[in-house]
């Protein structure tokens, strides 16, 4: 009682709102069994209280659920990102190769028939860009972007549809002849 008030002449005195008996000090001064310890509470603390203590805890637990499914949903995304930058850097270099392609000479036409050669022995996507089109070319270039970042960042399998989903959303989203 004296450390609680303080000293008579002192300026300083200590706050304590609970006083505590000795008992209930050594008992949790003791190492516990944790069962025993959740039936002790659970003994002195009303029920009414105990029953909003579990659904508080449910509730966290759903919350960790969710923040746990939305880190690995973000980190799928930052995967699906750098396939996309990955791409869009191939097609940035494509566009001055589709020049070299289009600017095949004509066989049927005698003043660009001394231009005439075969772009297509250069490199595979100019081969692709004559035999096919455009798209076959975006599609491999898209299939090179996978496979590379597939390498780089090891994702799980089972997680590729789901990335997928991400890339294919981020290129729709994206205009195919816009600026990169």
């Amino acid at each position: 009682h004296a450390v609680a008030v303080g000293q008579e002449g002192s300026n300083t005195s200590a706050y304590i709102l609970v006083y505590v008996e000795a008992r209930y000090v050594e008992e949790h001064n003791q190492p516990r069994d944790e069962d025993a310890a959740r039936a002790s509470a659970e003994r002195a603390l009303p029920p009414q209280l105990m029953r909003d203590i579990r659904l508080d805890n449910e509730a966290l637990r759903k919350e960790q659920l969710q923040r746990e499914a939305l880190l690995a949903d973000k980190e799928l995304r930052r995967h699906a990102e750098a396939i996309f930058q990955y791409y869009a850097g191939l097609i940035h270099q494509w566009e001055p190769l589709k020049r070299v392609g289009d600017g095949q000479g004509n066989p049927h036409d005698n003043s660009s028939r001394k231009y005439l050669n075969d772009p297509a022995l250069l490199r595979f996507e100019l081969f692709l860009y004559r035999k096919h089109a455009e798209h076959e070319v975006w599609t491999y270039f898209l299939t090179q972007s996978i496979d590379a970042q597939r390498k780089e960042r090891q994702w799980a399998e089972e997680d590729e549809g789901r990335i997928f989903f991400f890339v294919a959303g981020t290129l729709r989203n994206h205009k195919r002849y816009g600026s990169m």
